[in-house]
């Protein structure tokens, strides 16, 4: 509580999206530590792969059981992330994270550096030396919702929401 001057988990800060993950099962290492990019939707695939049972079709998660086998492995390079009608992330494994929102008619494009804040206290998007990097994080960030079926469009004033679609909230 308290953290970005927010009193709740309602955005894409890391406090927010952040959560722990714990594998526990046969085969397994103790005591290890991966840091990867994953989605909590990796669960169910990983369980799938790790009983050697046929994953249903409709599944787009990645089986986490590479970097269960071996820490240094990667599945993901990117992590997108979705909060309602109007704020999406992309975070690369460069060290950077882009989040544009866009709450009640007002667009706001941030950027941060994690190499040199951890915490998500300095907004980089405006500064000069990081135009480049916030072009090419947006880039990346409209493929990453079109793959996703993302009917949001950042490049729209209003994203593009549909008349029922709230510009805020939780």
């Amino acid at each position: 509580v308290g953290q970005n001057r927010l009193v709740g988990k309602h955005s894409l800060y890391k406090h927010s999206i952040r959560v722990p993950m714990i594998l526990s099962a046969s085969g397994i290492m103790k005591g290890v530590r991966a840091a990867g990019f994953v989605y909590l939707s990796d669960n169910s695939i990983t369980i799938y792969d790790y009983l050697h049972l046929q994953m249903p079709l409709t599944v787009e998660s990645k089986s986490l059981l590479p970097i269960v086998l071996d820490p240094n492995k990667k599945v993901r390079n990117i992590i997108n992330n979705v909060y309602g009608h109007w704020s999406r992330s992309v975070k690369t494994a460069d060290g950077y994270k882009l989040i544009v929102y866009n709450v009640k008619g007002i667009f706001t494009t941030q950027l941060f550096d994690f190499k040199k804040d951890f915490w998500e206290m300095h907004i980089h998007a405006n500064e000069k030396n990081y135009s480049a990097k916030v072009q090419e994080l947006r880039v990346i960030l409209k493929k990453e919702m079109t793959t996703a079926d993302d009917d949001l469009n950042i490049e729209l004033p209003d994203c593009g929401r549909k008349p029922n679609q709230k510009s805020y909230g939780s």
